[in-house]
């Protein structure tokens, strides 16, 4: 004979059924998830190539506009060397050598100055001494007689 248990039989089904419910969600996600990724990646991918083939032409623009600094920086480089030659001396040493020979000619203005302040002096102390030397000689022959 057969013997039966006494206890009743418990029934997984339910469990199972909520399992495969949760997993079968699960996977949807993942699913959504990567498809979402993917699409992502391949947005970034487009964006990244157009900043590229973007990229190339600004810098091809940068690059004439140092070729063309550089040109105008040699150019000006050279007008500075035909200027210094033409001077002879640098800017600064230049002006400086100007300050000294102003300062120079203001010392010889002045003396020139003080020179013509002692001429015209002496030549009014002759004009004096001549018209004393006039009027005395004019009194002299005034005396004689």
């Amino acid at each position: 004979m057969r013997r039966r248990r006494s206890e009743s039989p418990v029934s997984f089904f339910a469990f199972q059924d909520i399992m495969t419910g949760i997993i079968g969600v699960m996977i949807l996600v993942v699913l959504v998830l990567v498809l979402g990724i993917t699409r992502m990646e391949e947005s970034i991918k487009d964006e990244l190539s157009k900043e590229k083939s973007q990229q190339p032409s600004e810098v091809e623009v940068m690059r004439q506009q140092v070729t063309t600094l550089e040109k105008e920086l040699s150019q000006a480089r050279a007008q500075a060397e035909v200027l210094s030659e033409m001077v002879g001396l640098q800017p600064g040493r230049r002006l400086a050598l100007l300050r000294r020979e102003l300062q120079s000619l203001y010392r010889q203005i002045e003396d020139q100055k003080k020179e013509i302040a002692v001429s015209t002096s002496e030549l009014q102390n002759l004009v004096e001494s001549e018209t004393s030397e006039d009027a005395a000689t004019s009194r002299a022959p005034l005396l004689q007689q």
